[in-house]
């Protein structure tokens, strides 16, 4: 009854087009302190937060960086005091020789210049024209309107890259376990999620991280995709500056909104 009143108050009061700029800011805001849009720096993204609270409370040891790009998100882990080994994936060839000066391959930096999707081949991906010096940048994408819808440029090259399952990849490499899967691949992440499938149904991911957002209106995949491929074995979370926000149940009006967001899992068992 109180929220009836309230609301029939607010709509009132503020349901109105000279109200539109408030609304807007409010809405902006609320949705912030929702873990969306939280861009501007690790810290308010919640990442700084993340990889502390994995480290205290899960002890990896092994980290795939899908999307390195040029190796931002290694070198937090490894400021943050990580000592395990890191498996950093880039395929664009230029963003790859930039990662490899930035992050000195080792026993335990391992580099590789290859993507991955749910099957192996080749293909292309798309970056700002080779001339522009936005080119390598983190918008590259196996999906073209990346670069020409959501960035606004005419400008687009296609650059070749090799892609793996991730399910192969393990196999080749013998790994048994990988303790956290981060993937930030501009809209290629689920099929990313399906090449992984019998490593997600053995429970050999312990945690994962992606990105979320207006990249899924191009490449047409659904926050549901990704709940109901997870959900089974996986408590999902928002990622906030300063906490985690549980995703229990799937609700479309809070759940697809194409912005910005990182959502984190952690498997069942470890919970």
């Amino acid at each position: 009854m109180v929220k009836t009143i309230f609301e029939r108050i607010w709509l009132a009061l503020f349901a109105h087009s000279s109200f539109w700029r408030l609304n807007q800011y409010l809405l902006n805001l609320t949705q912030k302190s929702l873990g969306i849009n939280n861009y501007k720096s690790e810290k308010i993204s919640g990442e700084i937060f993340w990889i502390n609270y994995v480290l205290k409370n899960y002890q990896p040891d092994v980290i795939f960086d899908i999307g390195a790009h040029k190796g931002d998100y290694t070198k937090l882990f490894r400021d943050a005091g990580f000592k395990g080994t890191i498996y950093l994936f880039e395929p664009h060839p230029k963003t790859y020789s930039v990662l490899t000066h930035q992050i000195r391959a080792t026993e335990f930096d391992k580099i590789f210049n290859l993507g991955f999707s749910e099957t192996r081949g080749n293909t292309l991906i798309f970056d700002y024209s080779g001339e522009s010096p936005e080119s390598g940048s983190p918008h590259a994408s196996l999906f073209s309107q990346v670069i020409t819808d959501l960035h606004g440029s005419s400008n687009v090259t296609e650059v070749k890259v090799q892609l793996r399952t991730l399910d192969d990849f393990a196999e080749e490499h013998k790994i048994e376990r990988i303790s956290l899967l981060k993937i930030d691949t501009e809209g290629n992440e689920f099929p990313i999620l399906k090449g992984s499938r019998r490593l997600l149904e053995e429970g050999r991911i312990d945690l994962i991280q992606f990105e979320f957002g207006e990249m899924n209106v191009v490449s047409r995949y659904f926050f549901k995709d990704f709940f109901d491929l997870l959900n089974p074995n996986y408590c999902i979370y928002r990622l906030l500056p300063s906490g985690l926000l549980p995703i229990t149940k799937y609700n479309a009006r809070h759940h697809e909104i194409f912005i910005y967001q990182n959502i984190v899992c952690v498997h069942r068992q470890l919970k």
